[in-house]
């Protein structure tokens, strides 16, 4: 049978989400041709920055919303480098929201004095998701670690935490409402500055799924 040249097949004006699109790959390598569905291949990764002014206090809450100025300013709330200090966020989570889990990571800066000298910060993070009738008082996923190790740096300077692993939202569902726990912990070994430190926010990535 003689081969059909793509230009010579059928247009599908409304391909559907487990549709097969071929994928060429490099001359020599193995497998040479592969498959994707085109749902797999709408599928991308999005960022999302909560700042620290959208938090609510939590059971031990950090210092108070303040503004960080050298030359430019920053709002941010100190955490305490000697007891665990927690907030939480209210993530409204996106409706093309894909998969059942997200990582994050901690944008920090140095507002002490003495910055830290090879040492780090440690926090934690968990949630639950909220659908219509859910009570907020629901149960959270396990806390996931997120730190910034071997840091050395001056007053002023702005510190990211490295991105997390996947953390478990309980029953996490596009379109609900997540409440995210925040806190730093003092008592894990990567947790070395034995200084405050002020968080300006968290970033949070998660997939999605394209519409089309």
């Amino acid at each position: 049978m003689a081969d059909t040249k793509i230009s010579d097949l059928t247009a599908d004006t409304s391909p559907t989400t487990d549709d097969l699109i071929v994928t060429v790959n490099a001359p020599g390598s193995s497998p040479a041709n592969r498959k994707v569905t085109i749902g797999n291949l709408l599928k991308v990764q999005e960022y999302e920055f909560l700042p620290i002014v959208w938090a609510i206090n939590g059971a031990a809450p950090p210092e108070a919303l303040t503004t960080l100025t050298s030359t430019f300013s920053v709002d941010i709330r100190n955490f305490d480098d000697a007891s665990d200090e927690d907030v939480y966020f209210i993530w409204q989570i996106p409706s093309d929201l894909s998969g059942s889990t997200i990582t994050y990571r901690v944008i920090c800066f140095v507002t002490n004095a003495t910055g830290p000298s090879n040492e780090g910060v440690a926090f934690f993070l968990q949630g639950n998701s909220l659908g219509d009738g859910d009570i907020l008082s629901g149960a959270m996923g396990t806390a996931v670690i997120s730190s910034a190790t071997a840091r050395t740096d001056a007053q002023y300077d702005r510190i990211a935490t490295a991105w997390s692993a996947a953390v478990t939202i309980t029953n996490l569902a596009a379109a609900e409402t997540a409440t995210l726990k925040l806190y730093r912990d003092t008592s894990d070994d990567a947790d070395t500055y034995a200084q405050d430190i002020g968080v300006a926010g968290i970033e949070i990535k998660y997939t999605r799924q394209i519409g089309y």
